[in-house]
């Protein structure tokens, strides 16, 4: 039969891309023969798509090449001119995702056309508009897995590479069905690599059927038992979204898919168990996210809606990414629709859950200005109240979640009337008695800071108080852990053992904070005796390791209240506002709350700004508060406007004394 005439070449020659899909796939799924030729050219339809490349520039339309590697098309048809597939997409400007999928797919990149020239020739030589692009990416798969596998000696850590970019050992040579592996199967000396090439083979063979879209070819496969040993979390070690603008960093098999947007391969990928929540880089030495979040910030984020949610229907909801933020804060960031927030809290994403600068998701959407999502939470409130949801509502409560009381519906009904009117006489009195619950675990937390062995006993005696949570998301056993309180922490563990494994805003468990703060190995098997969990990790994936040095998290928890502290009241600009009017009341109330908070030396340096001003009182007062003295500062003369004569120029850094400073500026009682 002529290729002109099938309805995939008229298709591809003149139809939209709906149609191209539709049609493509409709074509490659029936069985037709994918390696008609076109009498014209002698052209396969691998050379029609090159012809066309400027359609297949995206993961979308790539999956027609992916499905036709599938279909068994030759990858390797030469028209009348010699040339391959290859050969053409070389000359073409921006079609790397066609080189890489062709190259993946089993092209021999040796060929010669007729003018004795490979593609690479073609590169090196003709230097096509756009060659510089298209070499950086011939060049990550260079030669391609059926030339590296023809080498006398071939280069292990080559074919390693290109297996670990996805590259496929079952190809098409003329006319013939080859698996890469027969060239190493009877060679003693190649077991090794028969052995490598074996780990990748399934878990390449199911990425190249998803990179085509194909759910129901992976279910069959795997009905057949042709898929086995495969990882459904192998990454792409090639993979960069667009060169020079990006990175190269690995992407996960899920993400691949799912920038494919056909919801048939998505569903065939969740039904085999992939991990939605594994790490994986967003950038170049970048902190990991959890590749779910890349669903809504990530350059692949797939356009069928229903792609999300199926995706989401599967995730650990609870999951977080390095600031603390869970998916309903990244919903809000990237302002995704509110069925999707609507269908986050569905599956059961935490309200109350804060980041690590204390913010609840709604409070998150309050300092952005975006109402929808404050209704959208306050209304999934609201429904817990009418469907006397108590358990909720009380993990609200106790999770120090501040907007349960306050909050009216669409019609503007309090919510406590509607608990007093919808609910039951338990959800009601939970709701009218919020605050007062929340100040009775801001009891506990004190007597804890107290070292008040007897006042919390007495306090839980209640011991459902014990899963309060303060800003930071602790409980009462993290905070005595944290203040290294011994008996507290022995007390807690066994009086209140259902709080042993709750973590704080960033993940980090009790065996996280004794590690750190009481680093005793008797201590540590006590918790593990009560059930602490040595397999959480926190969100940057620091697992349980044992007593050890953790300098950086030891002083990013330590100073957890201080940072909210200072977030929640704009410190260092409110201090600086009341230093320029002289407001010492102001200064008082801002310098208390840092003291309750932390250590304020952290803020010794304002010290200098109230000299430059001459404002002794309120650095009198900074001073007593228990701010450092013994403190230096760099200036330039520009800047001093005194006699600054160890300068030698106006603008060159000269360091001076808080002491020198303020006899400089004339605050003799400072």
């Amino acid at each position: 039969m002529n290729l002109r005439k099938t309805s995939i070449f008229k298709v591809i020659s003149s139809g939209s891309r709906d149609k191209i899909l539709k049609v493509s796939r409709k074509y490659i799924k029936s069985g037709k023969n994918p390696n008609l030729r076109d009498p014209q050219t002698g052209g396969n339809i691998l050379h029609h798509i090159a012809i066309h490349c400027h359609k297949f520039i995206d993961p979308e339309m790539l999956t027609v090449v992916y499905m036709l590697a599938c279909a068994n098309v030759e990858v390797d048809a030469q028209d009348h001119n010699g040339d391959t597939a290859l050969h053409h997409v070389v000359r073409q400007r921006g079609a790397y995702r066609l080189l890489v999928a062709l190259i993946r797919c089993g092209a021999d990149t040796s060929i010669q056309n007729s003018a004795m020239m490979t593609a690479e020739d073609i590169l090196q030589l003709d230097r096509p508009p756009g060659h510089e692009e298209m070499l950086h990416w011939y060049n990550k798969f260079k030669p391609g897995l059926w030339c590296a596998l023809q080498e006398d000696k071939p280069d292990r850590k080559l074919i390693e590479k290109l297996l670990k970019s996805w590259c496929r050992l079952t190809t098409v040579k003329n006319g013939q069905l080859i698996n890469m592996k027969a060239r190493l199967q009877y060679d003693m000396k190649m077991m090794s690599l028969l052995k490598l090439a074996e780990t990748y083979e399934s878990s390449v063979n199911l990425a190249i059927a998803l990179l085509g879209g194909q759910g129901d070819l992976v279910r069959k496969w795997i009905q057949e038992g042709l898929l086995i040993n495969y990882d459904v979390n192998i990454t792409d070690h090639s993979y960069q979204f667009r060169y020079p603008d990006y990175p190269e960093v690995p992407q996960c098999l899920l993400e691949a898919t799912w920038a494919t947007n056909c919801y048939s391969a998505v569903d065939a990928l969740m039904d085999l168990q992939v991990n939605p929540c594994v790490l994986c880089p967003c950038a170049e030495n970048a902190t990991p996210l959890p590749a779910v979040f890349q669903l809504f910030s990530g350059p692949s984020r797939p356009k069928d809606l229903r792609i999300i949610h199926r995706i989401l229907q599967h995730t650990d909801v609870s999951v977080k990414n390095y600031l603390g933020q869970t998916l309903l804060f990244q919903s809000v960031s990237s302002e995704e629709s509110c069925d999707t927030v609507d269908f986050l809290l569905r599956q059961g994403v935490s309200i109350s859950a804060r980041d690590k600068l204390g913010r609840t998701a709604r409070d998150f959407a309050q300092t952005l200005g975006r109402k929808k999502y404050i209704q959208a939470i306050d209304g999934h409130v609201i429904k817990l109240i009418k469907v006397n949801n108590f358990s909720q509502i009380e993990e609200l409560v106790l999770g120090n979640y501040d907007h349960i009381d306050d909050i009216t519906d669409r019609v503007g009904r309090p919510a406590i009337k509607i608990a007093k009117n919808a609910s039951s006489k338990q959800v009601y009195e939970l709701v009218q008695l919020r605050s007062a619950i929340q100040s009775f675990v801001k009891r506990v937390f004190r007597a804890v800071d107290e070292g008040c062995y007897e006042e919390v006993g007495k306090l839980l005696t209640c011991k459902k108080y014990a899963a309060g949570r303060d800003l930071c998301g602790r409980t009462p056993l993290l905070k005595a852990v944290l203040q290294g309180r011994r008996s507290l922490v022995t007390k807690l563990v066994s009086d209140c053992q259902f709080t042993i494994n709750m973590q704080d805003n960033l993940g980090r468990s009790v065996l996280h904070y004794a590690t750190l703060f009481i680093d005793d190995p008797d201590m540590l098997q006590l918790l593990r005796n009560h059930g602490a969990n040595p397999a959480l990790t926190d969100v940057l994936v620091w697992i349980f390791q044992g007593p050890g040095s953790y300098i950086i998290i030891k002083i990013e928890i330590q100073d957890a209240d201080l940072d909210i502290y200072t977030f929640r009241t704009n410190f260092e600009t409110s201090f600086r506002e009341a230093l320029q009017a002289a407001n010492l009341d102001m200064v008082k109330q801002l310098i208390t709350g840092l003291a309750e908070n932390g250590d304020v030396n952290k803020y010794s340096h304002l010290l200098f700004e109230c000299v430059d001003l001459c404002r002794e009182d309120i650095a009198i007062y900074m001073i007593l508060a228990g701010f450092r003295v013994d403190i230096w500062k760099s200036y330039s003369r520009s800047e001093a406007s005194i006699n600054t004569s160890s300068a030698k120029t106006d603008y060159e850094p000269y360091w001076i004394s808080l002491k020198q400073r303020a006899t400089e500026t004339g605050c003799s009682r400072v």
